[in-house]
């Protein structure tokens, strides 16, 4: 084979070696482009560690709400479901305040080490599993080594021989210099191919034919391991590359993350994670906004309440000043209605609870001069799902079961690595080396090493095995039964899992027929309240019942009214926590998890295409209020008009309802003892702090 032919394998061999590594992740320009808008740090390693920055939009400076506030004493800012969810995703946090006996399927181990519940930093949980992809590969790069050495000796002459070698000169003098180079490609079977081209330099004052000496050495190596270590597949399990004998700083290279298929299996199991920790954020996210509907109901039952024991204790008052009522019915009327003034501070307050709770979900301040009112209206139309298909769609969609298969497939994985430790390492060794001799490395033959080198006369070959066997293999035999015990312990916990998601499925499927029953249940006991409310009051009016029949049927009233949004709420609830059960919530809520930057068309923010939408929403609702006062004979009990057979929005509920605060417009020591009091649902409002005149 001539050198020309030599040359050009050579440097097929060397193509071939650099071009086997490429970038699998993002790139730093697409990176960049996905923090945008993200509102994550871009110097933070320059971010002094006591310093906290709050979210661009925060005002702290605005008075936390308390229940010595009314609500209007804040703007009110109507808040769709659809702009909650995208506030939560872009800024929001998992939370746990409205998961309530959710089902907790978990393996040890699978947290990622997250020090807050923030969904923006568990959303770096995946990219930090597939830069570890990187690092994994890294063990197949092509490693270059290079050195430059030199050596000056200077022996005195001692011996009969060195005297021989020196010529007659009183001490041996050389200088040696020596340049190697080497290119070494880990491959993925196990074996490393490598050349490496090495120019030593002798000068001495020894007899010597050539001197200056340069001696050119190129040497093409391959080692294969043909039991232990063989195989691209048992290679994309270890951490560690098998290394090479023939080249000793190839040996002992190891990802710190494992290895190729493991890295990626920890990646699936990181956004399944992240996945999960999504399905929490909307589920509570959605059931704190539900909770904080119906609070406003139950603060609306209680107001409405307060309003009819107001006009009840105006009418016992008039009637005891004309003496047709005792003193004891006014101070009963009056300790009705300083009961429901106790209910309506306790309810306002939880209103503000409620809100915190929101808030905090969805990444906002605590007081912006603002208050949250949920704009959309919760469904009451029956639904009936396929229990069947349902139980298919948790095994199959829960996160935490696709998380937990991963780790049954790592477990899996390992027992194949268990099984490589047992075998002996043999391996296969070749070398074929070309080298040459002169005293210079240019100019023309024979002083030319490089050219002696290239004309092919002098070659070193060697072919070899090398066996090495661990006496006994006690190790790989406690690992390999440790293997397969961790092997079946995720076994049984992964059916445990199963079992419980399916029962999970089942309890939420069963709750959502329930919680619909009680929705009309409750409607019906509600209505059948109003036309009892309506008739006590007039029946007290004209003296045929006694006072505590009209309070017991007021309080009933507003009790049945609360019940019937709680029902609406524990409904919507229970949709909610369905479709978490079936691993459906992301589909259900319109959530897509993808990789890389987002795409021009939809730069825009999600939640300003929310909230944009739920402007026309507020008006249409604000539009069809409801009424207070259903005619005259009602209008004296005070009752609201409500729909049949649907829900009320809070737009169209808050639109019209009177106004409670501290003022009390209406002189009471002046009311008519003749005249009939009348409701106040025209614009007065009704003093909540100050007791009532005796």
């Amino acid at each position: 084979m001539s050198w020309k032919t030599r040359l050009a394998s050579s440097a097929v061999l060397l193509a071939t070696i650099v071009g086997c590594t490429r970038q699998v992740y993002l790139s730093e320009a697409e990176r960049d482009s996905m923090l945008v808008g993200g509102k994550l740090p871009t110097c933070a390693e320059l971010t002094p560690p006591s310093l906290t920055h709050p979210l661009p939009g925060h005002d702290f400076g605005s008075p936390y709400p308390t229940v010595i506030d009314t609500l209007d004493s804040r703007d009110t800012r109507y808040l769709s479901l659809a702009e909650a969810i995208a506030l939560a995703l872009e800024q929001g946090h998992e939370g746990s305040a409205g998961l309530t006996g959710v089902d907790n399927l978990s393996l040890n181990g699978l947290t990622p080490e997250s020090v807050e519940d923030s969904i923006r930093a568990f959303a770096l949980e995946p990219a930090i599993a597939q830069a570890s992809i990187e690092a994994a590969l890294s063990k197949f790069d092509v490693r270059y080594s290079t050195s430059m050495n030199w050596t000056t000796t200077d022996q005195q002459v001692g011996t009969s021989a060195e005297i021989f070698q020196a010529g007659g000169a009183s001490a041996i003098r050389s200088q040696d210099a020596t340049l190697t180079s080497s290119l070494i490609k880990p491959l993925a079977t196990g074996g490393t191919a490598g050349i490496t081209y090495t120019v030593p330099y002798t000068f001495t004052n020894t007899n010597s034919p050539v001197n200056p000496a340069y001696r050119p050495d190129l040497l093409l190596s391959f080692e294969q391991p043909l039991l232990k270590g063989f195989g691209v597949d048992i290679n994309q399990i270890t951490a560690a590359h098998p290394g090479s004998t023939l080249t000793p700083f190839i040996t002992g290279i190891t990802s710190a993350s494992g290895g190729i298929v493991i890295t990626r299996l920890q990646a699936d199991q990181q956004r399944a994670e992240f996945e999960r920790h999504v399905h929490n954020m909307l589920a509570n996210v959605e059931v704190s906004y539900w909770n904080l509907y119906a609070q406003y109901w139950t603060l609306y039952a209680q107001e409405a309440g307060l309003r009819q024991t107001w006009e009840t204790w105006k009418v016992t008052r008039a009637k005891f000043q004309a003496g047709l009522a005792t003193e004891a019915d006014v101070e009963e009327a009056r300790a009705q209605f300083e009961l429901f003034r106790s209910s309506r501070l306790d309810a306002l307050y939880q209103v503000i609870e409620n809100e915190r709770v929101l808030r905090d979900l969805l990444g906002l301040p605590l007081a912006d001069g603002t208050r949250l009112v949920p704009s959309d209206t919760p469904t009451v139309a029956g639904y009936h799902p396929d229990p069947q298909l349902a139980n298919q769609q948790a095994l199959a969609l829960r996160p935490e079961l696709i998380e937990a298969r991963e780790q049954l497939k790592f477990r899996q994985i390992d027992m194949m690595r268990a099984h490589n430790d047992f075998l002996p390492d043999l391996r296969f060794q070749a070398q074929y080396g070309i080298n040459g001799l002169g005293s210079r490395l240019d100019g023309s033959s024979p002083q030319n090493a490089l050219f002696n080198q290239m004309s092919n006369h002098y070659d070193n070959w060697l072919l070899g095995l090398n066996l090495t066997v661990p006496l006994g293999r006690r190790d790989a035999a406690a690992g390999e039964r440790i293997a397969r015990l961790r092997l079946a312990q995720v076994l049984i916990a992964v059916q445990g899992m199963e079992e419980k998601a399916a029962h999970f499925a089942a309890q939420q499927y069963g709750n959502v027929l329930r919680t619909h029953e009680q929705i009309t249940i409750r409607r019906n006991r509600r209505d059948a309240l109003s036309k009892e409310v309506q008739a006590r009051f007039q029946q007290w009016q004209a003296g045929k019942i006694t006072l505590d029949i009209l309070l017991t049927a007021q309080q009933d009233w507003a009790a049945a009214l609360n019940d019937e949004a709680v029902a609406i709420r524990d409904y919507n609830n229970a949709l909610i926590l369905f479709e978490y059960a079936k691993g459906t919530i992301m589909v259900h809520d319109n959530v897509t998890i993808a990789e890389g930057p987002l795409p021009s068309c939809v730069a825009k923010r999600a939640a300003d295409h929310a909230r944009d939408e739920n402007r026309g929403i507020v008006l249409r609702e604000r539009a069809q209020p409801v009424m207070h006062c259903r005619g005259s004979g009602e209008c004296e009990a005070n009752l609201p008009e409500l729909p049949e057979g649907e829900a009320v929005s809070l737009p169209s509920l808050l639109e019209k309802a009177p106004k409670f605060g501290r003022d009390l417009p209406e002189q009471l020591e002046s009311t008519p003892v003749s005249a009939p009091a009348r409701p106040a649902n025209d614009g007065t409002t009704i003093d909540l702090f100050s007791p009532l005149p005796k």
